[in-house]
């Protein structure tokens, strides 16, 4: 008899069923075959980002099925030839590729007839070998279940070239028209509407800080221009030219502040991960800001564009904790240009 809390058998590349009592059943909840696993370049998320297989580390913290992020402890590769699986949902249209006997958690939907068609019914989810899956199986996703709230942060936890000073934050090398800023920021609704017009609008000047809106867009340039108020006590700078209103923030501290939690560039955008666990009451305001400025109503949804991977597959998981079910949509720079001048 042998006791232990891990159980590795080794039989070689061809998987070999043991054909014990709750083999079936725990299949890919603490047990696995090593013909079990995915090609290196598909995406899962880590750290609340889209990264490919290859480029998970050890120590990396991975979605998990019960809507947990759980630590990497390794990553393992092996040379494969066999039978690839192809799955591609209604919603989520980025397909996924598996090997055949990769376990996937199903449901199925039984839809009511006549005066009831409205009533549906759904079966139990259990666990299935990826080759086993037929068209209108319904796959399920998990959604984030950590909740970590935050009331504040400090910009100086944030940035590493700043002091102190009687409650706000500075340049360790302050200029004369250098403007300092109050270093605890409330983690509240106003601030994440804030990051979500940065997320949508917003670039990151020599000077500091500036968002671009419509020059009708009045509500949402005066909602900015308060927020900026309120959380910095810093007033903007709104400067209008053709049918384009610039904001501008000229501020060395909330340049850095934004680029070190939000990103730079606009395909690089992204939420830091504590944000990804932040109450979804909260999180909703992001998705206002975002939709804002990069949103529309079309027929029978409202759509949300970014060239950001990351932000993108962010307010899917984020939209999904609202009880709102996305729709992904991948569309390549080349066909959105112009075929002719």
């Amino acid at each position: 008899e042998y006791v232990g809390k891990t159980l590795i058998l080794a039989y070689g590349k061809v998987p070999r069923a043991l054909g014990i009592p709750g083999e079936d059943k725990f299949i890919g909840r603490g047990v696995s075959t090593c013909a079990t696993c995915l090609p290196p370049e598909e995406i899962v998320i880590g750290n609340s980002t889209a990264k490919e297989i290859l480029d998970i580390q050890e120590g990396d913290r991975i979605l998990t099925t019960d809507g947990t992020f759980q630590d990497v402890l390794a990553r393992t590769e092996r040379d494969y030839e066999g039978e690839m699986v192809k799955i591609k949902t209604r919603f989520f249209t980025e397909p996924v590729f598996l090997t055949a006997n990769h376990p996937v958690f199903r449901m199925n939907i039984k839809k009511g007839k006549g005066a009831n068609y409205w009533k549906f019914e759904f079966t139990e989810p259990d666990w299935v070998e990826a080759g086993l899956i037929e068209k209108n199986d319904v796959l399920l996703y998990p959604v984030i279940k950590e909740t970590k709230d935050f009331d504040s942060i400090l910009i100086s936890d944030i940035l590493e070239d700043v002091d102190i000073d009687n409650g706000f934050t500075k340049n360790k090398h302050e200029t004369f028209s250098a403007r300092r800023v109050k270093n605890e920021t409330k983690i509240d609704s106003d601030f994440m509407r804030l990051a979500g017009y940065y997320l949508s609008e917003g670039c990151i000047t020599s000077g500091g800080v500036n968002l671009y809106f419509s020059r009708n867009e009045v509500g949402y340039i005066e909602d900015v221009k308060r927020l900026f108020e309120i959380l910095f006590d810093i007033t903007p700078t709104i400067k209008t030219e053709g049918n384009v209103s610039r904001i501008m923030v000229f501020s060395k501290i909330l340049r850095d502040f934004f680029e070190k939690l939000f990103g730079k560039y606009a395909h690089n955008k992204k939420l830091p991960h504590w944000m990804m666990l932040l109450p979804s009451g909260k999180q909703i305001e992001i998705i206002k800001g975002v939709w804002r400025g990069d949103g529309c109503i079309r027929d029978k949804d409202f759509c949300i564009v970014t060239n950001s991977r990351d932000l993108a597959y962010q307010l899917r998981d984020m939209l999904l904790r609202a009880e709102i079910i996305p729709s992904i949509q991948k569309r390549n720079v080349e066909d959105l240009r112009p075929t002719s001048i």
